[in-house]
């Protein structure tokens, strides 16, 4: 949260957000944020028992669906999507961050954090090791680079793209409607 700049977020979109983690801590850097968890329903289950185990069911809400097929709300400031494009092919990347720019308010800020690897594929380590993980584990998943992320956002609009590196070993990528 401390990488991103919050000022003007008041409707922020957690898609994937699983625990709510993210929400919640968006939730107290700043009050008046206005954040959804959106997931599968079998996920939003466990989101409200972190929510409420955390005192933070009145204060996040959440919305039961898919990411591939069910619509996202409009109007949003900031949407998040943390550790979710590595789960799905190319072409649906693209067309989950062509939903998210029509999701977004005008100036509002798509936020994706990644395990991102370099052009050539083999460093940094941990993300190369994921990306077989991805290879293994899922139909068309992979870990992606800079470039290929930037791409799917400038192809729909997405403007101001800039990288900022975490400390855990995952990178922001973030851009503007």
């Amino acid at each position: 949260v401390k990488l991103l700049d919050i000022r003007k977020v008041r409707k922020f979109l957690d898609v994937g957000g699983g625990s709510g983690a993210y929400s919640m801590a968006f939730v107290k850097a700043k009050k008046d944020i206005e954040a959804t968890v959106f997931d599968l329903p079998s996920v939003i289950t466990l989101t409200n028992y972190y929510l409420d185990k955390n005192g933070m069911g009145n204060k996040v809400r959440t919305m039961k669906g898919d990411y591939n097929f069910d619509p996202f709300e409009s109007g949003h400031d900031m949407i998040f999507l943390s550790q979710i494009l590595h789960s799905n092919s190319p072409e649906e990347n693209e067309m989950l961050i062509e939903k998210c720019h029509h999701s977004l308010n005008k100036g509002g800020q798509l936020v994706v954090q990644e395990f991102v690897v370099d052009e050539d594929r083999t460093k940094p380590l941990h993300a190369a090791f994921f990306a077989l993980n991805m290879l293994v584990a899922t139909r068309g998943g992979d870990a992606y680079t800079e470039k290929e992320i930037k791409g799917w956002m400038q192809n729909t609009g997405i403007k101001n793209i800039k990288r900022k590196n975490t400390k855990f070993g995952t990178s922001l990528i973030i851009g503007k409607k």
